[in-house]
This record gives C-alpha cells, structure tokens and sequence, in this order.
C-alpha cells in the first residue's frame, strides 16, 4: 500500500489526487532541481536572473519527463488546450469585454475565446483528432482556416448564463503563448524588484507582499498553459520557488471551497479568494512548523 504523502503537494497524489507514483516521482526531481536553483542567489537578487523562460521550461520538463533535456522543445505551437468549467467561476475570473484573464497592473492575458459545453466542444475535440494525423507544416493552416473570421467555427469573447458549464480555448499559436509568458515574467521582474525596495525582510508586510506575488505568478503561469501538460503543477512550483526566493515560508496546500467547488489552486478564483486560500496554507504551514 502507498502511503500518501502529507506534504507538499498531497492533494495531487493518488488515492486521493489525481497523478500516480510515477508523477509523484517528478514531483521530487522538481523539488530538488528548485532547491538546487536557489542555492545560486542571495538577497537581494536581480529578479530577471532568478525567474525566466527556462525556468520555466526546466520545471515544466522534470515534472513531465522526470528529466530537463526536452525543456527546448516544451512550448506548444499548433497544439490545442481546452479547459471546461461552470459559468459561475468562468465569469469570476474573465473580463467580460473581451476574452482576457482578470489580473493586476494592466497585464493581460488573453484566451482564444469560449465555448458552451455541447456540440461545438465535440467540433473542437474532432479538430483535435485531426492535427494528431497532420504534418506539422499544415497544422498551423488548419487551426487558421478554423478559427477564422469567415470559418464555420466561432468562439465567443464572453460566457452568459444561458449555459452552465463552458470551455475556455487557449491560444494555440507559440509566438502568441511565448509573448504572454514573457509578460508575465516582465511583471514579474518589475513586481519583485518594488518588493525589495518597498519592504523589509522580517515584518509582515513584506510577507504579505511576497505572498501575494507568489499566488498572483501562480494564477498567470498557469492561465498562459505554455505546454501540453503539468500546468498546474509547473505554476505551483512557480509559487513555491518566489517564497522560498524571498526567504518567506511557501504556503502548504490546502483545499478550498468557492461556489461549492473544491479547488487546490487559486487560478480559477477571484484574486481575494485565491489569497484568502493562500493565508489559509500559511496558518497551517505555521502549524505543523516544528517547536
């Protein structure tokens, strides 16, 4: 019998999570490589040395393929990602203007568009099955021809109540992905630095700051799904990595209700309930600390 593990990322691991022992496995590289990453950097740090695209890419690898040599070839480009959720928590996080991720200081995150759960995901899934069968040169003509605007296929740039579950299309296209992760990581940059002028190590502030930057880097790397797989576990890991950065206790994972949905990441929350599920991990984090 597996003994399922208390920390860090219990709630992934089966039984009770989703990802096998194989996956737990790549959960320990990972682990080891950030712990051997931070080792490198002392504070203060210069921010755009300590996070970048390959960090990104390393992690994203390790907990793929337990191993960072295919961390090159790691972003998608002509790849589909689809993520199904209810219209409660879609409209909780999507400006409703335009198909952009809810975030701070004017970044933003745009998605493909919506679909309503139905028929026209079964399309998509069809479409899906298709590019596996396709050159790589013409897959990106095939996705083009699809989502155009004289196509027979069309995504909406906001979700309505007339359907309760709908499913986010991401872009699929790697110049668009890569200039979203770049952004991401240039807020980043900017944000930590004002952390190191602003505050001091120690008080509580400065924890609250670097708290609230880890969570808000953990929602945005997640919501650009840079590869096929492990988002959610690479942008968790992102998390970890920031606190641990900034010499400031990472939060341990918990589980957290919103609108009668379980979740173990804030990316599908407002921004105050992703925190409060982050203070939340901290109090316990303070708990199970040794005397």
């Amino acid at each position: 019998m597996v003994r399922f593990p208390n920390q860090p990322w219990r709630f992934y691991v089966k039984p009770n999570g989703s990802y096998d022992r194989g996956n737990w496995g790549n959960f320990l590289k990972a682990k080891d490589w950030i712990t051997r990453e931070l080792r490198k950097f002392s504070y203060p740090f210069s921010p755009a040395e300590t996070l970048t695209c390959e960090t990104l890419y390393k992690l994203s690898s390790l907990l793929q393929f337990g191993d960072t040599h295919q961390h090159h070839c790691i972003v998608r480009d002509n790849s589909l990602i689809m993520i199904r959720r209810p219209y409660s928590l879609i409209k909780s996080v999507f400006h409703s203007y335009a198909p952009f991720y809810k975030s701070s200081g004017n970044l933003k995150i745009p998605v493909l568009g919506f679909v309503p759960n139905g028929v026209e995901v079964l399309d998509l899934l069809l479409l899906k099955n298709v590019l596996l069968n396709t050159p790589e040169k013409q897959q990106r003509a095939i996705l083009d021809k699809f989502f155009s605007v004289s196509g027979e296929f069309s995504l909406s740039n906001r979700v309505n109540n007339k359907a309760n579950s709908w499913v986010v299309v991401f872009p699929y296209r790697r110049e668009d992905i890569l200039e979203s992760l770049r952004n991401v990581l240039s807020w980043y940059h900017s944000e930590s630095t004002k952390i190191m002028a602003l505050y001091e190590p120690g008080t509580e502030p400065y924890h609250r700051a670097v708290v609230t930057l880890a969570v808000q880097m953990q929602r945005f790397v997640d919501m650009v799904h840079f590869s096929k797989d492990a988002s959610g576990r690479t942008s968790r890991l992102v998390q970890e990595y920031i606190c641990r950065l900034f010499r400031v206790a990472p939060p341990m994972p918990v589980l957290f209700q919103y609108k009668n949905i379980w979740m173990e990441n804030g990316t599908y929350l407002p921004l105050n309930m992703a925190l409060k599920m982050a203070w939340k991990g901290c109090q316990r984090a303070h708990l199970t600390m040794p005397v």
